[in-house]
């Protein structure tokens, strides 16, 4: 947000970031999957990529870059917390030692046991929670959750963001 006020006041219009897709032509959607990707990866709200997607796209074309930017995000996202953050070696025995709050170490183990028993339903519960994605993916990729489930909950989620699509579209056609 803060970013944007800045473009604002040094003169930016969303007309030049237009023209500057239209250059880029049909890899335009694809370049913006990319920045999406990115800018979700550092916790920009998904609401704020969507309402960007239907302000350059329109709804249609929004809507279907919206639901890959998503989705690439959340596999993304999940890839860096199972790979980059979890730990390797299970809690109990890092640095050859027991927790010392058991309390910690079980709820924590319960957690994990539940992220990588989760189904769609759950998934899809967890990601229309109002937690930011970002920490979603970042976190399921680090209790190990399972992908399938995750993923397609992902992509369903995306669903309720096509109505910030749309009303961006909507707005830019003013």
């Amino acid at each position: 947000m803060t970013g944007g006020l800045i473009a604002t006041l040094l003169g930016f219009r969303i007309s030049d970031l237009t023209e500057g897709l239209e250059a880029a032509g049909p890899g335009a959607p694809l370049l913006f999957v990319f920045v999406g990707v990115a800018a979700m990866s550092l916790m920009t709200p998904k609401t704020m990529v969507s309402l960007a997607a239907g302000a350059l796209f329109g709804t249609t074309i929004g809507c279907v870059v919206m639901l890959f930017t998503a989705v690439a995000a959340a596999a993304t996202n999940y890839s860096i917390g199972r790979y980059w953050i979890a730990p390797k070696k299970p809690i109990e025995r890092q640095n050859g030692q027991s927790p010392t709050n058991k309390g910690d170490a079980s709820w924590l183990d319960a957690v994990k046991q539940l992220a990588s028993e989760a189904g769609f339903g759950l998934h899809l519960m967890i990601r229309l929670s109002p937690i930011p994605t970002t920490i979603i993916s970042y976190s399921m990729g680090a209790a190990r959750a399972r992908f399938s489930p995750y993923v397609i909950a992902a992509a369903v989620a995306v669903i309720p963001q096509w109505l910030y699509v749309h009303s961006a579209a909507l707005a830019s056609e003013t």
